[in-house]
């Protein structure tokens, strides 16, 4: 078991850590357990949680056109119910590509999933995505003066349906989604920054 103390403290260690162990290997995700034992209680635990296959961050890219809409996808996300439910979300996707950069992943996803192409992209935010989940980082781009070049190039189970929003309507379709539509939370997230 490795201690662990919060970081910049010289104090005693809260928790100390032992050797990760694979519960299940998928073909894209691995569930892991990394026991613990917390010196404060002396209980002894085990945390569960995922790690992706590829390595580096998601990258998600907030597509905006020359009118000033803001591009959305509603996709078929198969963990909500047993066939899936439609959320509203931005692109984003996995650097799933030898030497591909951030911004070439962002470009490429906003034009596979929308066929949308921008003429200037830059980063936005970045951080950590779901800490009690997984170990996955998230970079956030914006992409500006967007013009669709083509039709969506959809991967295989990809279900994604293209939504334009002006802008001024954002707020008002995250508070009042149409029935069964899901919102994912960065939306909301990421309003002040677009559209306040």
């Amino acid at each position: 078991m490795t201690p662990v103390t919060p970081a910049g403290s010289s104090a005693k260690p809260i928790l100390t850590v032992g050797p990760d162990q694979v519960l299940h290997r998928g073909q894209f995700l691995t569930l892991m357990q990394r026991p613990f034992l917390d010196s404060r209680s002396s209980r002894c635990g085990h945390w569960e949680y995922v790690e992706r296959k590829n390595k580096g961050r998601v990258v998600t890219v907030v597509g905006i056109t020359e009118q000033d809409e803001l591009i959305l996808t509603k996709t078929l996300r198969l963990p909500f119910g047993r066939e899936g439910e439609p959320v509203l979300e931005f692109c984003a996707g996995l650097p799933d590509r030898e030497g591909e950069c951030e911004v070439d992943l962002a470009r490429r996803e906003l034009l596979e999933e929308t066929g949308y192409v921008c003429k200037n992209i830059c980063p936005l935010v970045s951080g950590v995505i779901s800490a009690g989940l997984t170990s996955d980082e998230m970079a956030i781009y914006v992409g500006t003066g967007a013009t669709k070049v083509q039709a969506p190039k959809l991967e295989p189970a990809e279900v994604i349906e293209v939504v334009l929003v002006p802008k001024t309507k954002f707020r008002a379709l995250l508070s009042d989604p149409p029935d069964g539509l899901k919102v994912d939370l960065k939306l909301w997230a990421l309003l002040p920054l677009l559209c306040e």
